[in-house]
């Protein structure tokens, strides 16, 4: 039963967790079965591995039906219970963490009885609780609005028809609860698809953006920093210069922090992330600085990229990269160290040896550098162009120009044939790979000076955000013209 739907749910619990099941199984009001209760205590003996010789099927059996031939659509059928009832247990214990919709589920319930202190009284102490809400996301724009419909909703018809003028005017906040709610959710998926769009090439179709964009410039959410964060942020992605929505987002963000769940908090700094590294690739020293400044303090907040309950394998590398660029060796051992098992357990391996790997390269260490890189495993496109990148500058180094050439080659290939790279990713590594083999290639010639001079021109007009590594391959062509 190892590998039991059952099993496998229960290894996750944590001790106390498991614990609070039992408690659970062994109360009347949830659980009415004797088979499920000493299934748990059966279960308890070998908590946390399951995985004893001792817990088959049939042994189990025994050990609650005491007799009678060993029934295996029966076994399955109390482990299918349980795994129900074990379920239920997430479920409630979830919804104890609820206050408010508790007593929002309550409140509908009294409206249905008619008791009207009752109601008046808990809908009053529900105003009170959101009032006092410091963090604002959309299960508060959510209970802010289902308050305001359940009060007018109950209280009109306590009423006759011509007393009625206070409810109906009531209706209009109740709309503009609905419409912070509303906004407020599609604000945001407006900026998840706006981080995937970088990742991976995919068409997104953003409904409504311009209406709501209008709605909120005529009527900024001024009482809400949340929407308004999310909204200079939407603006400074539709044009990516658009400095001053950065900067009103960062000054509500450094203002309002404490009322913004961390859940949002990851999404905005991987967007002001996003940003000024954009912005960063444009060659603005202003932005290279500030995307080191948010990416540590992503990192001191806790507000990295993670998916479940890990940080992604790409933030890990992200972050670690970024700060060897900064030549910030000490720092970016320290989080390799601290972050590292932070990461699904199938991607560390591959993490590490990429990580120690371009260390190595910033080290000048390029022999151990290549010997980490051919450990990456390069399946996903990200890590084919990090590695690839990387042999191209370590061979280009070392003077190997035919390697380079080589390898340059076959990375252009892969960059037109793969058609997940998002189109602006695709274009600076084109043009990076198409200039480093015309370097390479100039410098096995006879005559190299004459024909780098004008590469490095071309470099030196080119857009530095269509140019990946510019600042690398002109200085290349620096040590190149001095020997």
């Amino acid at each position: 039963m190892e590998n039991s739907k059952l099993h496998q749910l229960l290894k996750t619990f944590s001790k106390s967790e498991f614990d609070a099941l039992g408690k659970f199984i062994y109360s009347p009001f949830y659980n009415t079965s004797l088979q499920i209760t000493k299934l748990y205590k059966i279960l308890s003996n070998y908590y946390p591995e399951l995985n004893s010789p001792r817990l088959t099927k049939e042994k189990i059996y025994m050990l609650i039906y005491r007799s009678g031939k060993f029934d295996d659509k029966k076994i399955r059928d109390l482990y299918s219970r349980m795994l129900k009832l074990t379920q239920e247990f997430i479920a409630v214990s979830e919804f104890k963490t609820m206050p408010v919709l508790q007593k929002r589920l309550v409140l509908e319930k009294l409206a249905g009885k008619n008791l009207e202190k009752h109601f008046t009284s808990l809908a009053k102490e529900l105003e009170n609780i959101l009032d006092r809400e410091e963090i604002t996301d959309g299960e508060y724009f959510f209970n802010r609005y289902t308050l305001m419909k359940e009060k007018r909703s109950y209280m009109e018809i306590q009423k006759s028809v011509g007393k009625r003028e206070k409810f109906f005017g009531d209706i209009t906040k109740e709309i503009d609860a609905f419409i912070y709610y509303a906004i407020y959710k599609i604000i945001k998926y407006y900026l998840t698809f706006q981080i995937h769009s970088r990742l991976i090439k995919h068409d997104y179709d953003y409904k409504l953006r311009k209406e709501v964009l209008d709605y909120l410039e005529k009527n900024p959410a001024t009482d809400y920093p949340v929407i308004m964060i999310h909204y200079h942020m939407v603006l400074m992605n539709i044009n990516l210069d658009d400095d001053d929505s950065y900067y009103k987002a960062t000054r509500l963000l450094e203002k309002n922090t404490g009322s913004i769940k961390q859940e949002d908090l990851k999404l905005i700094y991987t967007e002001l992330f996003n940003y000024t590294r954009i912005r960063s690739a444009t060659g603005s020293r202003e932005f290279h600085n500030e995307n080191y400044r948010i990416l540590k303090d992503m990192v001191a907040k806790g507000v990295y990229p993670v998916e479940g309950n890990y940080l992604t394998e790409n933030a890990l590398i992200t972050i670690f990269s970024a700060a060897l660029i900064e030549k910030d060796f000490d720092w970016a051992l320290e989080f390799l160290d601290e972050h590292i098992g932070k990461i699904p357990k199938e991607a560390k391996e591959n993490a590490l040896s990429y990580c120690i790997g371009i260390l190595n390269y910033r080290k000048g260490k390029y022999t151990e550098a290549l010997e980490k890189l051919s450990k990456v495993s390069i399946e996903d496109f990200y890590h084919h162009m990090r590695v690839k990148n990387h042999e191209i500058k370590i061979f280009f180094e070392l003077g190997d120009f035919e390697k380079v050439m080589f390898t340059v080659d076959s990375f252009r290939h892969f960059l037109n044939l793969n058609k997940l790279i998002p189109d602006y990713i695709r274009i600076r590594y084109l043009n990076y790979v198409n200039f480093t083999g015309r370097l390479a290639n100039a410098l096995l010639s006879a005559s190299p000076a004459d024909k780098i001079i004008p590469i490095k021109k071309e470099i030196e007009k080119h857009d530095v955000a269509a140019l990946e590594n510019q600042q690398w391959l002109l200085e290349q062509i620096e040590k190149a013209l001095i020997k």
